[in-house]
């Protein structure tokens, strides 16, 4: 019996040493029918085409290049549209997985059809292949959507969860848009609508940094609004309430007042968790004075 095909979507700009990294780790899995799909947003580093042209020689390798950067949101939501596969992941190209990643996530959701999203444990590495820290192994397993969704938003931090394995017709719901937080919001919808697993026998390997490695660089490479710089998880509560409420048609099987009472539950959690009532204290006057400033 032939295996399910797996896609990988590898969205890059301007990283030819990591996307070589990242690259090898994938065409060096265990398990072998997987397609590639690789989205270079524009890159201007020259080594990022060398790159691209020698694991193109793999037929399992799709490359699109687009001719200027049209930014991650976009380069992100391309991939999406492009996998065929029966399983679907995204991985960064500056982060790698074990060479048994694939394998193991298939099987288990192979073995488990109650669950719909699988990962490795998660490992953060500075820009020297150094172990910083592991990140909270989270397993989503109770039947309840809310227990899932409020036990998610309680633990995430780097959110190994996004680069998971994921059952391709639940796909859209990791689509990004120029929110923060909109990682945390997309995996929040797949846990509301089915199980995660935690894999132990396998990982993933996240290098630290980057454009999500601060709000103001998040909030920069976004372009959107500064009250965001200000009120950032001020902000995210806003963004999860608004997605369960009315945005997202994953919680629409929903009735409209077990949306809202989810949505406060999220918020009570998050604004516990990341002190929202100091934050607001803390930073109501700079974000006035930032306004008095931008209206001179």
């Amino acid at each position: 019996m032939k295996k399910p095909l797996v896609s990988i979507g590898v969205p890059s700009y301007n990283r030819p040493v990591t996307l070589q990294r990242t690259m090898e780790s994938l065409i060096n899995q265990t398990y072998e029918n997987i397609e590639i799909i690789v989205s270079d947003n524009g890159s201007t580093d020259c080594r990022v085409e060398e790159v691209l042209r020698r694991f193109s020689e793999d037929s399992r390798v799709k490359v699109f290049r687009h001719q200027e950067n049209r930014g991650a949101v976009f380069n992100f939501n391309f991939i999406l549209d492009k996998f065929s596969g029966s399983y679907v992941m995204r991985i960064g190209d500056d982060d790698w997985v074990e060479h048994n990643y694939v394998e193991s996530c298939v099987n288990f959701l192979t073995e488990n059809p109650d669950y719909i999203c699988a990962y490795g444990s998660t490992k953060i590495f500075d820009s020297d292949q150094q172990l910083i820290k592991e990140d909270t192994k989270l397993s989503l397993d109770q039947s309840s959507p809310k227990e899932r969704i409020l036990t998610y938003y309680e633990n995430v931090t780097q959110n190994g969860i996004y680069f998971g394995l994921l059952k391709r017709e639940y796909k859209d719901l990791i689509k990004v848009d120029r929110l923060l937080a909109d990682d945390w919001i997309g995996v929040a919808r797949v846990c509301f609508l089915g199980k995660v697993r935690m894999l132990s026998d396998t990982n993933l390997k996240i290098t630290a940094g980057g454009t999500g490695s601060s709000v103001d660089s998040i909030v920069d490479s976004l372009g959107i609004s500064n009250f965001n710089r200000y009120f950032p998880y001020l902000s995210v509560c806003f963004n999860v309430a608004r997605d369960i409420m009315w945005r997202s048609a994953a919680y629409r099987g929903s009735r409209i007042d077990s949306r809202i009472l989810l949505a406060i539950a999220c918020v009570v959690v998050l604004s516990k968790r990341f002190r929202v009532r100091h934050e607001i204290k803390n930073n109501y006057f700079s974000y006035l004075k930032s306004l008095a400033r931008q209206s001179h």
